[in-house]
């Protein structure tokens, strides 16, 4: 009789969590007639506040389960219900948990930041956690990703918790092209929060995204399920086809569009967020660095009227890289006319090398990390080096003088700097010079006959 009226205790729990927030919901964890496999010998009060369900953030009345899990992940068949709060996707919860695990699952709509609406289906996200000094956590996608990984590497490699949680939160950021020299200052997933401003808050937002690229909630649904079956047993996303896809999406993001989508969102809500800097952690040009790490040429770019310009592009966040840089006279980078690597600052200007006159260049550079390994190029940057156009002023061509050492006048140059060169000669085809004088430094000229003049930078 003591083991029936034990059963109806919990049963009684189950049934009233279902309709409230199981405030002193209290059960008997302990007794010679009852299986503790997996218990906790000392049940936890857990007063969960300030926790959230995020893709998007999930709507209000979104379920929320809560599941006691053995030692072994198993469900022991004792679980609570809530449902989030606003549309926000918050939700608390007390209760006494009798178990070291829970698993928090949750179902609902969500906003999708790509398409800048509320999702047209239900997703379900979850998140695997130990019961001890457990006092706010969220729920997400990253939570729902590292789930069958963490469970294998506690099951299958006697890895504890913590260590388990450490293994799996690394192998998937690193998924995601996050290096592995800002890996140790991120926060675990579940205390991540796409509404917070810090690098761990847009890390979250940033994978949120590229996994939702174009994908309906069923799609995304897939997507999330198979990447969690694939790197469950050894941590890596081994299908190229998932590879490919992540990569597609990534590229194919609007992110200007994204940041207004949530701005507009929380703005509706009433809301004051600073929504974080996702873009730095998205590889847009798919060049296998997120966009934090890239270097982007700055200038020159567009008409220049400098042989000799100096290169600045903007650098890398990773530290101990040097940069490599080529110049060339076409977008493809077959005809390259300097490159020039180990450069250890983000400018360079050519010493021995000059530019010519009336030419398009192209140029790029890249970061090389301290082994050696270089990373993509960054997009091409193009300009034009012109001086500008040399009209003659006096005596023009053709026209009859009478006299014998007439001023030669033409206008300037648009050069900031260089001297001009003057040639004179008694044929119109300049087969036959009287003169050719360099190094002249105004527009004004003492001499006889015809006249060109041409600009050189020297």
């Amino acid at each position: 009789m003591k083991k029936s009226k034990k059963w109806s205790l919990m049963l009684l729990c189950v049934l009233v969590g279902g309709f409230v927030v199981f405030s002193g919901c209290i059960f008997d964890s302990g007794g010679d007639d009852g299986d503790t496999s997996g218990g906790n010998e000392n049940p936890t009060t857990v007063s969960l506040n300030d926790c959230y369900v995020q893709k998007g953030p999930f709507t209000s009345g979104s379920s929320v389960s809560i599941q006691e899990l053995d030692d072994d992940f198993n469900p022991t068949g004792i679980s609570y219900s809530t449902s989030t709060i606003d549309d926000f996707g918050s939700f608390t919860l007390s209760s006494t948990i009798n178990t070291n695990y829970i698993e928090i699952t949750s179902q609902g709509f969500y906003f999708d930041e790509v398409q800048g609406a509320i999702s047209t289906s239900q997703i379900t996200l979850r998140v695997i956690t130990e019961v001890s000094n457990l006092s706010s956590i969220n729920i997400n996608i990253l939570t729902t990703l590292e789930k069958e990984r963490v469970q294998y590497l506690i099951t299958e490699q006697d890895k504890t918790f913590s260590e388990a949680k450490s293994i799996a939160d690394e192998e998937i950021l690193e998924i995601f092209k996050i290096p592995s020299d800002i890996i140790s200052d991120i926060s675990s997933f579940e205390k991540m929060d796409i509404s917070k401003e810090g690098d761990s808050n847009a890390i979250l937002l940033a994978i949120s995204i590229i996994l939702q690229g174009d994908n309906t909630v069923g799609e995304l649904s897939e997507l999330i399920s198979k990447i969690s079956q694939d790197i469950k047993e050894d941590g890596t996303l081994d299908n190229a086809t998932y590879v490919s896809e992540l990569d597609d999406n990534a590229a194919n993001l609007d992110l200007t569009q994204i940041r207004e989508n949530l701005e507009k969102r929380y703005q509706d809500l009433g809301l004051s967020i600073s929504i974080p800097e996702f873009e730095d952690f998205v590889d847009s040009d798919g060049d296998g660095l997120i966009k934090k790490y890239d270097s982007e040429v700055s200038s020159p770019i567009g008409e220049i009227n400098n042989t000799k310009p100096t290169f600045v592009w903007t650098e890398s966040d990773y530290t101990n890289v040097t940069y490599k840089i080529e110049i060339s006279l076409n977008s493809v980078f077959t005809d390259i006319v300097e490159q020039v690597s180990n450069l250890s600052q983000t400018t360079y200007t050519p010493s021995d090398f000059i530019l010519s006159n009336d030419k398009h260049y192209f140029w790029r550079v890249a970061v090389v990390d301290e082994n050696g390994v270089q990373g993509e190029w960054s997009e091409p940057g193009e300009f034009y080096v012109y001086f500008g156009d040399i009209n003659l002023i006096y005596p023009l061509y053709d026209e009859t003088i009478s006299q014998t050492k007439p001023t030669f006048t033409w206008s300037a140059a648009n050069l900031t700097e260089g001297t001009y060169k003057f040639e004179l000669s008694s044929s119109d085809d300049y087969s036959t010079f009287i003169a050719t004088l360099f190094h002249i430094w105004n527009e004004t000229l003492f001499f006889q006959l015809l006249l060109r003049s041409l600009v050189s930078h020297g």
